[in-house]
């Protein structure tokens, strides 16, 4: 009997683990334009970054953040990856991963972070930002080449020209977010309601089993 509720509770997880939607929440595409924005930071007087607001419709567990890249030709590579709040623009940062951009192979493509699946966010919008730390020696003077198939309505840069403060406007470069999310699909809902009424099947006649024993001897 306890083999069988055992059997039942790991088919109900394994239901809800295969229960949750991955998908692209974000893919502008490879870009097509020879321009782009330099990822930098050689101190207060020149420095960029940019950024893309995202919106999600359910929470949401975060599978990959990439930015089409031109490879680094030397050994600082270092590229920093920020997610943020949203606050009318660019809140404070939520997570951050530092990615080295590919030293070797093709000139450019897609490179970044998150693929671990630890950050779960709720429904709503965030920002995403790909910057250069100061203080790392090995930090990158990076390459985005811009996308002249697709612009990203909600972008924002920010530079030594702008005080080091985000200026929201339109952006053009490469990006992908992945998502997988952590609301289990109504199918999943209804599998876990009739394995958690087969439990309790299984609990109660385990109890009166053990009242029958109990009366026989």
């Amino acid at each position: 009997m306890h083999h069988s509720i055992r059997s039942t509770m790991v088919a109900v997880a394994l239901a809800l683990s295969g229960g949750a939607t991955a998908g692209t929440i974000v893919d502008t595409g490879v870009p097509s334009g020879p321009a782009g924005y330099g990822i930098f930071d050689l101190g207060p007087t020149a420095f960029n970054s940019v950024a893309a607001r995202f919106s999600l419709s359910a929470s949401t567990r975060l599978t990959g953040i990439e930015g089409w890249l031109q490879r680094s030709f030397s050994g600082a590579n270092n590229l920093v990856i920020s997610v943020h709040a949203d606050a009318a623009g660019v809140g404070s940062v939520l997570a951050t991963e530092v990615i080295a951009v590919p030293t070797t192979g093709p000139d450019f493509g897609w490179a970044g972070g998150f693929s671990n699946g630890n950050l779960l966010l709720g429904p709503g919008n965030y920002w995403v930002s790909f910057a250069a730390d100061p203080v790392d020696p090995s930090r990158c003077n990076c390459w985005m080449p811009a996308n002249n198939n697709v612009t990203i309505p909600f972008g924002a840069y920010r530079n030594n020209f702008t005080g080091g403060n985000w200026i929201q406007r339109d952006q053009y470069f490469g990006l992908r977010i992945m998502g997988q999310s952590a609301v289990p699909e109504p199918a999943s809902w209804a599998l876990m309601i009739v394995g958690f009424g087969l439990i309790g099947a299984a609990s109660r006649r385990r109890k009166l089993w053990a009242f029958q024993q109990y009366n026989i001897n």
